[in-house]
């Protein structure tokens, strides 16, 4: 049954490759979560009656439409035909998504953890202290309400790794430790139990897992894949429509300076630098991984 999935057919069908592999993953993730199947599963694992309902068109991807750029007029006849602008990538709607927590995504089975390249939005219900919270999205989600405060993207590694491996839980060398982390981190030093004044007896571990813990309690992420070759472009486009205060890279500039770019120098880089400095015991200066 797995092999049906290296069908030219069935890619051809679906609409390629990537399609495939999103559509596969969203439903894994859509019947653990309760979606009725639409075949009868019998003797059929999870995965294989998925790609059951593949074969039998069942199921379909509907991904958003790119906008494309309104063609060129006509050209004079002793000029060469202007090329057509690239398509535009679509813009994901962060504004009304799927919020997912800690806990429901460690349930995830191993085939339905969404392995493509794509770009995640991070909200939060405690907005850590000095972070300018007016005026950004706010969903409102289970008697609560989320406010969007980082944008990021995952390449190679997938967003299920990015999401739970690298934000929830932490890398265990402190080098990779994500800078989402090393911002939250930063600016809840004192809710972590951190005492710069004490650094020979801060437990590293253990103000990492209470991070992770403090992630799992107070933030929810959504996610929209995308074609790894689309990232650099959307992902500006995020930060700047969805005013993403934590994110330091690619701010819009505002009569001159990039947005936030006091919340920056003064509150977030210093608290960056000194979760580095206390709890990752790196140099100030060491390179951050986004």
């Amino acid at each position: 049954m797995i092999e049906a999935l290296k069908s030219d057919e069935v890619v051809e069908k679906v609409g390629g490759r990537f399609k495939l592999a999103v559509l596969v993953q969203k439903r894994l993730v859509d019947v653990t979560f309760g979606a009725p199947l639409l075949v009868e599963r019998g003797k059929m694992t999870l995965m294989e009656a998925v790609i059951q309902e593949v074969l039998e068109g069942k199921i379909t991807l509907e991904l958003p439409e790119r906008k494309r750029a309104a063609a060129p007029k006509a050209a004079p006849a002793e000029m060469e035909p202007a090329e057509e602008e690239a398509a535009e990538p679509k813009i994901p709607d962060f504004e009304n998504p799927k919020l997912w927590s800690k806990d429901q995504i460690d349930k995830f089975p191993e085939d339905a953890r969404p392995t493509t390249p794509g770009i995640y939005a991070w909200y939060f219900d405690e907005v850590p202290p000095g972070v300018p919270a007016q005026g950004r999205v706010v969903v409102e989600k289970g008697g609560k309400s989320w406010i969007l405060l980082y944008i990021g993207i995952a390449k190679k590694e997938g967003i299920y790794q990015r999401v739970h491996d690298w934000h929830f839980e932490g890398k265990p060398s402190g080098k990779f430790e994500s800078t989402l982390r090393k911002s939250v981190g930063g600016l809840l030093l004192e809710t972590l139990g951190v005492k710069p004044s004490s650094v020979d007896d801060i437990d590293a571990d253990k103000v990492k897992t209470k991070l992770s813990d403090w992630m799992g309690d107070h933030a929810r992420v959504a996610w929209a894949s995308a074609d790894a070759k689309d990232l650099a472009n959307i992902e500006p486009k995020c930060i700047d429509r969805f005013r993403s205060p934590l994110n330091i890279k690619d701010q819009p500039r505002i009569q001159g300076k990039p947005r936030y770019l006091e919340f920056h120098v003064k509150v977030l880089k210093p608290a960056r630098s000194l979760y580095k400095k206390l709890v990752l015991r790196l140099a100030e200066d060491s390179e951050d991984e986004e």
